[in-house]
């Protein structure tokens, strides 16, 4: 799904249509690493998780490909320059590729 989404994005809208993309598929992202990494964090802080150094190695790798994740929406967002010629296509373009991630990955966990 992701490669095909990527493709008709560039194909439909070139550069700026990858980069749209990419600045809403890594806004879900890093939610979904941020709901991840606060929730480990908290059962750290509890004291619930065994062995605690691996855990801790676990919340480290997380942060930082969120910290990676971050980055790819940020450069996106910035080669995306904003247009007002383009202003409520982008946003309906975000919006369908932001909700389409978000409804991609909750039919995942249920399979």
């Amino acid at each position: 799904f992701g490669w095909v989404l990527g493709f008709a994005s560039t194909a439909g809208r070139g550069a700026r249509g990858m980069y749209i993309t990419t600045h809403a598929v890594e806004s879900f992202v890093e939610e979904h690493y941020g709901d991840q990494i606060r929730q480990l964090s908290s059962e750290l802080q509890e004291g619930v998780l065994s062995p605690k150094e691996a855990y801790s190695e676990l919340l480290a790798l997380l942060q930082g490909a969120c910290a990676d994740e971050v980055h790819h929406k940020e450069e996106a967002a910035a080669r995306a320059v904003h247009e007002l010629k383009y202003a409520a296509v982008d946003k309906l373009h975000f919006a369908l590729v932001y909700w389409g991630s978000r409804v991609g990955a909750a039919v995942a966990k249920r399979i």
